[in-house]
């Protein structure tokens, strides 16, 4: 995945860092951001205002401001370490496909890349799951950064694909229907988990997630099982 997310810095830096300006400063800042994404995760980011923001966080609407450009660059700055530990994912796993020539080779890049799901689950929870509730919604500006990581995610798991094609690995066929109908599936698994529609641990929804990546692309007479028991 290439590129950066823009992410905004809160604009007023007072006092030495690690002073107890600068902590007020960072205190107030995550006031705003778990405020937001409170906000966010029950009405949607469009039906949330800065006002509902503020309010939320016991602060004067001005306050925002001072940190924030507007609920765009706030949404980003939620959505930025999610969208980095994803793009590391993601070139772990290219890097392994480029050398795979093997079915267990094939699941263990993948595994990887599940796996990496299965661990923001438990540690980023909420940006995830604003992530997976908002991907499918119209363009906004204050979506930008989700749609953007949304284009990205498509753009790098087509790139996986044209590695496991290369690598004969894949069915015959267009792979790429493959590759969005399991993104698709694997991440609204993801959002059941989150949202506990399914009672299931992150280990079962990640072994789950691989198999439906394998089956979606792998080639019909390859051993999806045993390549995934190999990969464990």
């Amino acid at each position: 995945m290439s590129g950066l997310l823009r992410t905004k810095i809160p604009k007023e830096r007072p006092g030495p860092e690690g002073g107890k300006r600068d902590r007020n400063r960072r205190e107030r800042s995550a006031a705003l951001i778990n405020a937001g994404l409170d906000l966010f995760l029950e009405f949607g980011i469009e039906q949330t205002s800065i006002d509902d923001i503020a309010k939320n966080a016991s602060m004067a609407k001005g306050n925002f401001y001072r940190y924030f450009d507007d609920k765009a660059s706030l949404v980003e700055l939620i959505i930025a370490p999610l969208a980095q530990e994803l793009r590391l994912a993601f070139h772990r796993c290219e890097e392994k496909l480029r050398a795979a020539n093997t079915p267990e080779a094939l699941a263990a890049a993948y595994s990887e890349l599940s796996l990496t799901f299965g661990i923001l689950s438990a540690q980023r929870p909420k940006a995830l799951r604003l992530y997976l509730q908002e991907k499918r919604a119209p363009q906004s500006p204050s979506r930008g950064a989700i749609h953007r990581l949304a284009s990205e995610i498509e753009e790098s798991a087509m790139r996986l694909s044209r590695y496991a094609v290369e690598g004969g690995l894949v069915r015959v066929g267009d792979h790429r229907v493959g590759v969005l109908f399991v993104i698709g599936a694997a991440e609204q698994l993801t959002l059941s988990r989150l949202n506990g529609a399914i009672d299931a641990d992150d280990a079962t929804v990640v072994r789950v997630v691989v198999q439906m990546m394998l089956e979606g692309i792998i080639r019909r007479d390859l051993d999806i099982e045993s390549a995934l028991g190999s990969a464990g």
